[in-house]
């Protein structure tokens, strides 16, 4: 089972075995340079870059109430094409 360890509560710098950490939430603001930067990532290094870019993923979900509906859109498009790629 792989665990999810986020910075709400306090920070997690390190993970153990099978552990994704987030490293950074990001405003909702910034989410649209974080997303260019995925998809740039995703064309160039294929679905491995997902892992790099999770955090850019997990800032999505935790801000879904305050970020406009295409940056929801634009980050469902982008996780789908790393899964067909």
């Amino acid at each position: 089972a792989v665990k999810f360890k986020t910075l709400r509560h306090k920070p997690f710098r390190t993970g153990g075995i099978n552990q994704y950490v987030v490293q950074d939430v990001v405003s909702p603001k910034q989410l649209p340079s974080h997303l260019n930067s995925f998809k740039a990532a995703l064309r160039s290094q294929g679905p491995l870059c997902i892992m790099e870019h999770f955090d850019t993923g997990y800032t999505v979900l935790q801000h879904c109430h305050k970020v406009d509906l295409s940056v929801k859109e634009d980050t469902l498009e982008l996780l789908i094409q790393g899964q067909c790629l």
